[in-house]
């Protein structure tokens, strides 16, 4: 399911699947009905207007429908987000340190692991890291190493939860 989504995620396949959708609609609205189907611009585009009939009118008038829907769905809940995660107890993280991180991300419908190395930075005094390109079903886990070798460790936390308590190792 994981992969079949992400694969949905992307708007090529997104435009090809409604495209392929239009057209075969298109196709049964002309062999039920022939040529019924009509569509005329009201503003011209790129300075030009049109009319179209038939079979080719049924296909632009559902693409367009289905383009519609499809960016008002988008725009509902986007499959992808960003998040800025605050590691906490602040006091365990001097500002003088250089810290380096690896961040395991796990998806839970996929089944599938990914590993990611961000920069950790400070933010109202807390010791950050942003994480981009989450989606819902990933949950992640840090491990924070500082330049004396001291190491830390979080519990896998929800993309929901913007902050990671860390347990050193």
């Amino acid at each position: 399911m994981g992969r079949i989504q992400r694969l949905f995620d992307q708007p090529l396949v997104m435009y090809l699947v409604i495209g392929t959708f239009s057209v075969f609609t298109a196709y049964l609205f002309w062999m039920i009905g022939g040529n019924f189907a009509k569509v005329v611009s009201d503003k011209p585009l790129v300075g030009v207007g049109f009319e179209l009939g038939g079979a080719l009118a049924g296909f632009v008038s559902v693409l367009v429908v289905s383009l519609l829907v499809f960016k008002e769905l988008h725009k509902l809940e986007p499959p992808l987000r960003g998040i800025r995660v605050f590691l906490i107890p602040r006091d365990q993280f001097p500002a003088q340190e250089n810290y380096s991180c690896k961040v395991r991300i796990y998806d839970r419908e996929a089944g599938e692991e990914r590993t990611l190395e961000p920069i950790p930075h400070r933010e109202a005094g807390f010791l950050t890291i942003d994480l981009l390109d989450l989606r819902k079903s990933e949950t992640f886990s840090i491990e924070l190493r500082n330049s004396q070798e001291k190491s830390w460790e979080s519990e896998f936390y929800n993309v929901a939860a913007p902050r990671a308590e860390m347990q050193p190792k």
